[in-house]
């Protein structure tokens, strides 16, 4: 993509469209904004089509140490005021652009096996920074430089959130994994239970009533993902329920009585992606589903615009599998760049930011439940001091476990020390609605 004066000001056009997300404009303008001077020192390297830039280094900001691009030296300040004008030293316009369009995904050439943009490889894997939500300070230098230079107020839009959410991909297969798991430890009345009450039609993971129950006595507020179609993909398994069963209308029914969000989680499918197929899975959902997560997170950035056809309004799928953190350097809701139209998009991500699969699955990082905490807390405390939304999935065959009892602790100990840290819990939703 050629370099040209249009494509700069488009890129001044999606970051203060993004700086108004964040922050009260009313005492500034569009124009006090686009009048400041940016550095701009991407030029080449958004003509390249590269992935990702050769030249990189950091400095800090507020104790923060942040990464620069596009740059070798950091010697000047992140920002300075000459003449009655904002110079800013480093190009954050094109840094801004860079993570929060998406551009390393849209040039990249390996992905996994499961078709997804890797953590390995990525630039947060080069730089050291996927717990850093680099997009969110970029924007408050910004706004320091400018509040500065007009001698005005920009406050903050922002509060801390807490995103509960849970995929429900299996409800049918836990007696086997919780039976062999009491079978191994010698327990065999507990897994004669297991057992028996499975061939009842109780599974051990049939627990989303129960779920509900657990949180709403705890006065937290939650979103399930309900995957439509029971059909394997390549062995793949998709669900292994059907939608239309009285169980599930019966959690649907409960979901809407306690205020909960019932979304769409998009199974993988030898079909195309298309408005079609999306509005057919729909149909297997309450009316008032406005979300999605791509089943194991497998998203291509082209398949959002589809989205703009549909009921569905914002997606939750962009987060690494490999790695808890910021995956396009953000822990707030933000808008693709949609690169063939060549504007911002219109569907509203909502990044995925911790998994409880990420931090335990030995395929990605490994961790036990200590282990666990410590990178958990790193990333609240990060997400809190941006005013950030943290977006949390655990699935359901994690609560009510023999096998993974740790694992609902570890969920209660994210919980609750994020809002002990002032967050409020919201769903996909109300978060939808707020940017309206």
């Amino acid at each position: 993509m050629p370099q040209t004066n249009q494509f700069r000001s488009i890129q001044v056009d999606y970051v203060w469209q993004h700086f108004c997300l964040h922050y009260d404009t009313s005492n500034i303008t569009k124009t006090d904004f686009k009048n400041s001077s940016f550095q701009n020192d991407s030029s080449a390297f958004f003509e390249s089509g590269k992935m990702i830039p050769a030249s990189t280094t950091s400095k800090f900001w507020k104790k923060k140490e942040l990464p620069i691009l596009f740059r070798t030296n950091n010697h000047q300040d992140w920002y300075s005021i000459e003449n009655s004008e904002v110079q800013f030293n480093y190009d954050l316009i094109g840094s801004i652009f860079f993570f929060l369009s998406g551009w390393q995904e849209e040039h990249c050439t390996h992905f996994d096996h499961y078709g997804r943009f890797p953590y390995k490889g990525s630039i947060q894997e080069q730089l050291g920074c996927v717990t850093t939500a680099i997009v969110d300070h970029y924007l408050a230098i910004i706004r320091e430089a400018l509040s500065t230079h007009l001698k005005v107020e920009i406050n903050s839009l922002r509060n801390s959130q807490l995103f509960i959410t849970h995929d429900i991909d299996f409800l049918n297969a836990g007696w086997k994994e919780e039976g062999f798991h009491q079978l191994k430890k010698g327990k065999i009345w507990s897994t004669a239970s297991i057992i028996f009450k499975h061939l009842l039609g109780q599974d051990h993971w049939k627990n989303l009533l129960q779920l509900i129950d657990y949180e709403t006595s705890n006065n937290w507020k939650a979103s399930y993902y309900f995957i439509p179609t029971q059909s394997p993909y390549k062995g793949i398994a998709n669900a292994d329920y059907d939608c239309q069963s009285r169980y599930i209308q019966q959690v649907f029914s409960k979901l809407n009585e306690v205020e909960f969000e019932t979304a769409l989680h998009k199974p993988l499918s030898e079909k195309e992606f298309s408005t079609s197929l999306l509005q057919d899975y729909l149909k297997h959902l309450p009316n008032n589903t406005v979300g999605n997560r791509h089943h194991f997170l497998r998203l291509k950035q082209e398949e959002v615009n589809i989205f703009n056809e549909t009921e569905i309004r914002y997606d939750s799928s962009l987060g690494f599998a490999e790695h808890i953190g910021f995956r396009h350097g953000t822990a707030s809701p933000f808008y693709l760049y949609d690169f063939k139209k060549k504007k911002i998009g219109t569907t509203l991500e909502i990044p995925l930011i911790i998994m409880d699969r990420t931090l335990r699955s030995p395929a990605y990082m490994n961790l036990n439940c200590d282990e666990a905490k410590l990178e958990i807390l790193k990333v609240i405390k990060e997400s809190q001091s941006v005013n950030g939304t943290l977006t949390i999935l655990w699935h359901n065959n994690f609560f009510f476990s023999y096998k993974y009892a740790d694992w609902q602790s570890l969920f209660e100990y994210t919980v609750k020390e994020s809002l002990s840290l002032g967050a409020s819990c919201t769903t996909g939703r109300e978060i939808l609605n707020a940017h309206k």
